[in-house]
């Protein structure tokens, strides 16, 4: 199905390139969660405290430049149970942490200091894969996975043997979702899915477009989608087309470069399954996804967005050879 000119389309909806908020910690138990990543720096602060307000938004721009890092953050008023184990007295404090122990700290809004316990960080392991909060770890290591209990069997089923879910590592700080209605988050629909009130419906047409970026180079299988909740004149998505490795791509793209894969979106009950062809989906760092439903005047909602496959090492390194 051959996609109609954009008219209005938003081509930076979803873009988190330098604007993404750093991840809130509230809980040790979460704390715990966000330590399981190799490299990561934490920011105490508090809302009362006028020197953190100014350094944050730095702080946030600095995500992109640093994909190896986590990046988190602890309101010391809300979380003071962490704030106590790490004895931090003076916002704004940065604990950096590799493997989980602390390897040094910056206190104060500076910036030079912030950016160089940073190289230093990312110097002790510079291919380094960031694992992210509710995006893999303890409660999802079967298949290192993005799933919630409810899902968790329904997706396993799909997964092949030595292949794996890759959500865990896509870098969000360098993914983007274009033409999204009410700045939807695609990071729910990367990881976790939809709940409660939330929507991710497309804006101006039925067309939504997905530029997923990966922390590892990985061969992609197979692609899943979860049948969304629908109202109104909105519908679920019914054609698909997906390329490799064209970072950024835009709808006008998307008419001039040939797609590796399209095809129809055909739900057998909550998932639908897209099969890709493996040959076309090797050492992929960048897969975007334009996703659309049947009539293109209505909106197209979706739920969640699965890619399994195989992974490789960090961008950053030489890619390890994987079994085909």
């Amino acid at each position: 199905m051959t996609p109609k000119p954009p008219p209005t389309k938003h081509n930076s909806a979803q873009h988190t390139t330098t604007t993404m908020k750093l991840h809130t910690v509230t809980s040790l138990g979460e704390f715990d969660k966000v330590l399981k990543s190799e490299l990561v720096i934490v920011d105490f602060f508090a809302e009362w405290c006028g020197p953190c307000k100014v350094i944050s938004p730095f702080v946030e721009t600095l995500q992109s430049d640093y994909n190896q890092v986590l990046f988190a953050k602890v309101d010391v008023d809300q979380g003071k149970d962490i704030a106590a184990k790490y004895t931090v007295s003076s916002m704004p404090t940065f604990v950096y942490f590799h493997k989980g122990k602390e390897v040094n700290r910056v206190v104060g809004a500076d910036r030079a200091g912030i950016t160089t316990g940073l190289d230093q960080l990312v110097s002790l392991n510079p291919a380094a894969v960031k694992s992210l909060p509710g995006a893999g770890g303890a409660d999802s290591e079967d298949a290192g996975s993005t799933v919630n209990s409810t899902d968790n069997s329904a997706i396993a089923a799909f997964v092949p043997k030595n292949m794996e879910i890759l959500n865990s590592g896509i870098d969000f700080t360098s993914t983007e979702a274009l033409n999204i209605a009410n700045n939807g988050d695609v990071r729910n629909v990367l990881t976790n899915g939809l709940s409660g009130d939330q929507e991710f419906v497309s804006d101006t047409d039925s067309q939504m477009l997905l530029n997923v970026q990966l922390q590892n180079n990985a061969k992609i299988q197979t692609i899943l989608l979860k049948k969304p909740a629908v109202s109104g004149d909105n519908q679920i998505p019914s054609h698909i087309k997906v390329w490799a490795n064209h970072p950024n791509l835009s709808f006008d793209d998307t008419q001039s470069i040939e797609a590796q894969h399209v095809g129809d979106v055909v739900f057998d009950g909550e998932w639908a399954e897209i099969k890709l062809r493996y040959v076309r989906f090797q050492n992929v760092s960048t897969i975007s996804m334009l996703i659309e439903g049947e009539d293109e005047d209505e909106c197209t909602n979706l739920d969640r967005v699965v890619l399994i496959g195989s992974s490789g090492e960090a961008r950053s390194g030489k890619l390890e050879k994987m079994q085909d």
